[in-house]
């Protein structure tokens, strides 16, 4: 029994040497946002997580939002792209490449540029097969799914880095 805690002890000590840590709270933004741009499902799940936390975020447009916001994030682009990547000799798709690329800035009311333009990128290969088709579908989306969290996750931490 001693032997397995020194063991975990050792384990959990040589984690924490590396800079190992476990991810614990999301840390958000403490300011209102305004979000002017192009309004895609990456911007919206972005304002979607944001709301999750707290913050308060209004699109460009919205009767609701305030005369004026003092930070306003800016969707340069936000796209979804799916490329073929390789095909069998009969012309079949056999592997595709998935990307997400999402760029912004951080502007105050004044265009004055608190963050500057930001170009978050995520990209996946995937084996394709027209007789699973269905399935493989249903894999895209897991995994444009998976992609835009993360760079969700990463903007969500730019933002909230502002000012500290």
């Amino acid at each position: 029994m001693q032997r397995r805690a020194v063991l975990l002890s050792l384990g959990a000590s040589a984690l924490s040497a590396c800079g190992f840590r476990l991810r614990g709270s999301v840390r958000m933004p403490n300011y209102p946002l305004l979000v002017r741009g192009a309004a895609n499902a990456t911007t919206l799940a972005l304002i979607a997580r944001l709301r999750e936390g707290g913050v308060q975020v209004w699109l460009s447009g919205d009767p609701k939002a305030p005369e004026s916001v003092q930070h306003v994030l800016v969707v340069q682009h936000d796209r979804r792209i799916r490329t073929v990547q390789g095909a069998n000799n009969s012309g079949l798709v056999r592997e595709l490449l998935l990307k997400i690329e999402f760029r912004w800035s951080l502007v105050d009311a004044q265009d004055v540029e608190l963050i500057a333009p930001q170009d978050m990128r995520e990209e996946q290969d995937m084996s394709y097969n027209e007789t699973a088709a269905l399935g493989k579908s249903e894999e895209e989306a897991a995994l444009f799914e998976s992609m835009q969290t993360r760079v969700v996750q990463a903007t969500i931490s730019r933002l909230s880095n502002l000012g500290r």
